[in-house]
C-alpha cells in the first residue's frame, strides 16, 4: 500500500528542494524547516494513499465479499446440520418465551421474579442469535465467547427461580447502583469522547436513585459489586459468579467458563488459543474449524435459562416445550458430532492428498 513512501529519500529530496530555492543555507540547515516540510510530505503521501485506495475499494470489497460467500458455503457444507439443529432450538426456545410474556406477564404485574426471568430469556435467545451468525461465518471462539455470557444469563435465571421475589428484586435494581458508580467517570470523559455530560439535574436523580435503594438494603456498603445482590440470598458478603454457579449446581462448567476467556480478554494465554486455529498459523480471520464446542454449549445454556422461565409457573403446555426442547438439544449434540466428524474426514483426505 506505501511501497513506493521511502522516507529517507524523501527526507534528501525534501533538503535538496530547499537548498536550492535557498530556503535554507546548505552549510547550517533548518532542523525545523526541514521537520515541516517532510511532515507535510508524509500528510500528502497518506491522502494520497488514502485516496487510491478509496477509488479501488468497490472493486476490493466485491473480491472479498466473493471470497467470504465461498467460504461459507463451503462450510455450511460441512457444518450445515448442527447449525439447523441450533438454530431449531433457538426458535423453539423464542416461541416458548413469546407465549409466556403474552399470557403470565399481564397476570404476574407484580411478579418480580417473572419479570427478571422474561429479560433474561430474552437476552438469552438474542446472545444465541449472535452465537448462531457467528458460527455461520466461521468465529468459533467468537462464539465461545458470547457463550460465555449465555451461561451467565442461564446460571442468574436459574439463581432467581430457585429463590424468593426478593432476590428478584434486588437483582432488577442493583443495574441502578451499577449505574451510578458510572455516573462520574462518564461525566469526567464525556466531552472527550464525544458525548454530552448529564445535567446538573440528571447527575442527581441518578445519584437519588442510589440512595434510595441503599437505604433499602441491610448491607448498603456490600451492595455496590457486581454479584453483590446475591449475597444476602448465598450468605455470603462480597459473592461473586463461582459462588452463584456452584448455588445452582452447575460449577462443572468451571473449566468451559475459564476457556471462554481467552478469546474475551488480552492475556497472552488468548494468544495461543483459538478453537477455530488447527495448524501451526496466525489465525486473523474466520476458520471452519471447531464449531462443535460453542454450537452445542449454547444449545444447553439456552435450554437452561427456558427452563427457568417456564419452570417458574409450570403448566402442562410449558412442560411440552420443556419435553420438545430437550429433544432438539439431543439433536444439536448429536448434529455436530456428525459435523465434526466429518471436519476431521476431510482435513485428514487432504492431508493425504486424497
Amino acid at each position: 500500500m506505501t511501497d513506493d513512501l521511502d522516507l529517507p529519500e524523501i527526507i534528501h529530496r525534501t533538503i535538496e528542494r530547499l537548498v536550492e530555492d535557498g530556503t535554507i543555507d546548505p552549510a547550517e540547515p533548518s532542523a525545523e524547516r526541514v521537520a515541516d516540510v517532510v511532515t507535510a510530505k508524509l500528510r500528502e503521501a497518506g491522502r494520497a494513499t488514502a485516496d487510491s485506495l478509496r477509488r479501488g475499494t468497490p472493486a476490493m470489497l466485491n473480491e472479498q465479499h466473493v471470497i467470504r460467500d465461498g467460504f461459507e458455503r463451503r462450510l455450511r457444507d460441512i457444518w450445515g446440520p448442527g447449525l439447523d439443529a441450533l438454530e431449531a432450538v433457538m426458535v423453539a426456545a423464542y416461541e416458548a418465551g413469546e407465549q409466556v410474556f403474552s399470557k403470565e406477564r399481564r397476570v404476574g404485574a407484580d411478579d418480580p421474579q417473572l419479570e427478571a426471568l422474561l429479560r433474561l430469556h430474552a437476552r438469552a435467545c438474542l446472545v444465541t442469535s449472535e452465537i448462531l451468525n457467528l458460527l455461520r461465518t466461521g468465529h468459533a471462539s467468537g462464539a465461545l465467547a458470547r457463550w460465555r455470557t449465555l451461561h451467565e444469563l442461564a446460571v442468574v435465571a436459574l439463581f432467581i427461580k430457585d429463590h424468593d421475589r426478593e432476590t428478584a428484586e434486588r437483582y432488577l435494581v442493583h443495574a441502578d447502583v451499577l449505574r451510578a458508580s458510572r455516573l462520574d467517570p462518564y461525566q469526567k470523559h464525556a466531552e472527550r469522547l464525544g458525548d454530552v455530560r448529564l445535567t446538573p439535574a440528571e447527575e442527581q436523580a441518578v445519584r437519588d436513585r442510589r440512595a434510595e435503594i441503599l437505604r433499602g438494603v441491610d448491607d448498603p456498603a456490600g451492595f455496590k459489586s457486581p454479584w453483590d445482590w446475591a449475597g444476602p440470598t448465598l450468605g455470603i458478603r462480597k459473592p461473586n459468579f463461582p459462588n452463584v454457579l456452584e448455588a445452582v449446581d452447575l460449577d462443572h462448567w468451571r473449566p468451559w467458563v475459564d476457556l471462554a476467556n481467552y478469546p474475551i480478554h488480552a492475556g497472552s494465554a488468548g494468544l495461543t488459543f483459538d478453537l477455530g486455529n488447527d495448524a501451526p498459523m496466525l489465525l486473523a480471520g474466520p476458520s471452519n474449524a471447531g464449531l462443535g464446542a460453542p454450537g452445542h454449549n449454547a444449545a444447553i445454556s439456552l435450554q437452561l435459562a427456558t427452563v427457568a422461565l417456564l419452570m417458574h409457573r409450570l403448566k402442562a403446555k410449558w412442560s411440552v416445550y420443556l419435553l420438545t426442547i430437550s429433544n432438539l438439544v439431543d439433536d444439536v449434540g448429536a448434529a455436530f458430532a456428525r459435523c465434526e466428524a466429518e471436519y476431521d474426514r476431510r482435513k485428514a483426505s487432504l492431508a493425504s492428498g486424497g
